[in-house]
């Protein structure tokens, strides 16, 4: 995927000026994405699903369908949203399902799966013959660093363990499902399939299906994919069951920013601050949340001496900032900073926090025209 010269970052960011807070998504990084996605689909057999919790944008699922097997969601909302432009190729999890809203829900999903024993038994009568269920399970290991995002430490509630399931798997369930990466390798993938089979391998020759859920990093530039298709060749002709996973994170990674203007220069006793027109609690919260700190990438770093500016959004919120940056000149009231990478989760939970409004989107054409979609 070709990366932006700084020259044309500036280009760029020329034509934002006073159209800022703006994610803007590049639709040429994007394609390429899809068309890698699209190309190991081909060569595995793999199912690609695109999870709407982590990038959801109705405009582009019109371009982004011809190239993914369908959409995995979590709720009624998204199961409406995803059944409008994905109709027959949906998959639901819920870790527990709202019982007035379930009938819809599974008379919209084609693969239905399922937390617990307890949330099978509750509703396995209600289910549409058309419907393929599967259980959650949790395969108790994960490369995952941040304890937020860790699905399988001790006595997480999400999935079930291996010894409340028993040597057979209850009837009518057609499906494993399990989740534990997180931006991760096609290597972490296989040394985690090496824990999950430890576990669960016997259970997979009553299967016909197996979802390996998300956080697999498919669209990164490094990312081993030669191995993504051995392992999922392997897993599918040995137990002859379909494989999918369920990326959102993957599918648009470096395909967007977060652009947005310097209000003020607040200057402190030791550092100064850029204050912004954005909010990292609004619109970027894995900033605050497990200190994600994403480049700058239309201003010169410097990794010794420069400028230092944290960067702090313009919620009341105290600790609404970055750690500082270090930039080759200072920076100025006007000056448009870009963050890359702020695609996937930014999107999704934007919130009205201290009635500061959402940034608008921008589509960043093929042609490079810009258009605002939302």
């Amino acid at each position: 995927m070709t990366e932006f010269s700084p020259v044309q970052y500036q280009q760029l960011t020329a034509r934002l000026i006073n159209k800022t807070p703006c994610y803007v998504i590049d639709e040429s990084k994007l394609l390429a994405s899809l068309d890698t996605i699209h190309q190991i689909q081909k060569q595995s057999g793999l199912e690609v699903l695109l999870a709407l919790k982590g990038f959801s944008v109705p405009q582009l699922f019109p371009l982004m369908k011809p190239f993914l097997a369908g959409v995995a969601v979590s709720s009624l909302a998204e199961a409406k949203l995803g059944y409008a432009y994905f109709k027959g190729q949906m998959t639901t999890y819920s870790p527990a399902y709202i019982p007035r809203e379930f009938d819809q829900i599974a008379n919209l999903s084609q693969r239905l799966i399922f937390n617990s024993l307890s949330q099978w038994e509750r509703y396995k009568n209600r289910i549409p013959k058309t419907v393929s269920c599967g259980l959650r399970v949790n395969p108790e290991y994960s490369e995952i660093q941040y304890d937020l995002y860790n699905p399988c430490i001790k006595d997480r509630h999400l999935g079930i363990f291996r010894e409340q399931i028993g040597n057979t798997l209850p009837k009518g369930i057609e499906g494993i499902h399990f989740h534990a990466l997180c931006e991760s390798s096609a290597e972490t993938l296989e040394r985690t399939l090496t824990h999950f089979l430890k576990n669960f391998e016997n259970l997979l020759h009553s299967v016909k299906w197996l979802n390996m859920g998300g956080g697999h990093l498919i669209a990164e530039t490094h990312y081993n994919r030669e191995l993504l298709i051995e392992l999922c060749c392997h897993l599918s002709q040995k137990y002859d069951l379909q494989v999918i996973i369920e990326p959102s994170a993957g599918i648009v990674w470096k395909a967007g920013y977060l652009v947005a203007s310097v209000l003020d220069i607040v200057k402190g006793r030791s550092e100064a601050t850029a204050l912004l027109d954005i909010s990292f609690a609004n619109h970027a919260p894995d900033v605050l949340e497990i200190g994600y700190i994403p480049d700058v990438v239309n201003i010169p770093t410097a990794k010794q001496g420069g400028y230092p500016y944290r960067m702090a959004g313009i919620s009341c919120m105290a600790g609404d900032h970055t750690p500082p940056y270090r930039f080759s000149k200072p920076l100025k009231v006007g000056d448009l900073i870009v963050f890359d990478n702020m695609l996937h989760y930014t999107i999704v939970r934007n919130n009205n926090f201290n009635g500061i409004a959402k940034p608008s989107i921008i589509l960043y054409k093929k042609d490079r025209q810009l258009e605002t979609i939302i």
